[in-house]
């Protein structure tokens, strides 16, 4: 379901001629049709770019046989690769999408067939709003106590002893991220705005194309050191909501992306 609607959108498309332009598409319903393609485009856009689900979104990595994607999860995703200083210095780790809102288990596998240990939800902990998590003991729990738990065999990846400073697809884990009531929570206002620029473009974009595609005309200076274009229909509105986009996408790349994992 797109957190935002038609009417989000045309807010952003002013103009006493802009009603006629979009009559070309048709009846309002057609119209507003049309629009809702440019709504899903960019929030498939935005979701990739700020590796944030839009819904809550059951995500899971080797899936118990039984389960039925569609029904019992949403999304499978390939394990995690394991790296020694993560567990040495306790680091946070960044999953793919979030921000996560649970996480129902972590699993240690060699491979789909060989899942040597699973580590308890008590272990995880979840930063607010983000895609980070970390696995710590809980308060009076030694981190052996995890291995004794878990298993023997998972020594060696924890310490490191495999001789290797990352070993490939070794962490599986089944999570749950997204964002809950994004189409009406106060939180997510400026989320709702940045689909709405976007989507505006977009329609923008398709306006002009089809009435009047290409470039209106290009110019080189005899040395050939400079250009100049004549603007399409709409490219001045097109960049002017760049210009209000540029700074909410630096917004939450700052505050919505888990940086890089680290150890100290």
């Amino acid at each position: 379901m797109a957190i935002i609607s038609p009417d989000d959108v045309r807010v952003h498309l002013p103009g006493t001629r802009m009603a006629q332009y979009l009559a070309a598409w048709g009846t309002t319903a057609q119209q507003n049709r049309a629009i809702r393609e440019a709504i899903d485009s960019a929030e498939a856009e935005l979701q990739r770019q700020l590796r944030l689900r839009f819904a809550p979104t059951v995500i899971k990595c080797y899936p118990d046989d039984g389960l039925v994607e569609g029904t019992d999860y949403d999304a499978t995703e390939q394990p995690y690769d394991y790296y020694a200083a993560q567990w040495q210095h306790w680091s946070w780790m960044a999953l793919r999408w979030g921000p996560v809102q649970s996480v129902e288990r972590v699993r240690i596998t060699v491979g789909e067939q060989y899942k040597l240990a699973t580590i308890d939800a008590q272990h995880i902990r979840i930063a607010d709003d983000s895609r980070s998590i970390a696995i710590v003991p809980t308060p009076g729990a030694a981190f052996t106590t995890i291995l004794i738990q878990t298993s023997g065999l998972v020594a060696p990846f924890m310490f490191g002893m495999v001789g290797h400073e990352m070993v490939p697809g070794t962490l599986a884990v089944d999570y749950t991220a997204g964002i809950a009531n994004a189409e009406s929570s106060d939180r997510w206002a400026d989320l709702r705005r940045l689909v709405s620029l976007k989507a505006a473009q977009d329609v923008l974009l398709s306006l002009g194309d089809a009435l009047e595609a290409g470039v209106g005309a290009v110019s080189l200076s005899g040395d050939g050191l400079s250009e100049s274009r004549q603007l399409t229909k709409f490219q001045d509105r097109i960049l002017a909501l760049q210009a209000r986009i540029d700074p909410l996408l630096r917004l939450f790349e700052a505050t919505q992306t888990s940086i890089p994992l680290v150890s100290v």
